[in-house]
């Protein structure tokens, strides 16, 4: 099954030096993308989101939102975004 997981992390191991964003004056490859897609990941497990687990995110359009969202796929578990605003 191809999930937006499974193609990031496909992606890092062909192309781990190719940049996945850019935002302001930094820059993400995609090895670093998975790199703290997985930490994120390993956070939320330790505080019990397992697969399935709807999960709300309340972060402004940043980077940070990202790696949470693809921590979230690595997991299983859905995201719910909650606009700041």
């Amino acid at each position: 099954m191809n999930t937006i997981w499974h193609l990031l992390d496909t992606q890092a191991e062909q192309y781990p030096d190719r940049v996945l964003l850019r935002f302001a004056d930094q820059q993400w490859r995609y090895a670093e993308a998975v790199a703290l897609a997985r930490r994120s990941a390993g956070v939320l497990y330790e505080l019990g989101v397992r697969p399935g687990d709807r999960v709300g995110l309340m972060i402004g359009n940043a980077p940070d939102y990202l790696w949470a969202w693809f921590g979230c796929a690595c997991l299983g578990a859905v995201t719910v975004p909650i606009n700041l605003h």
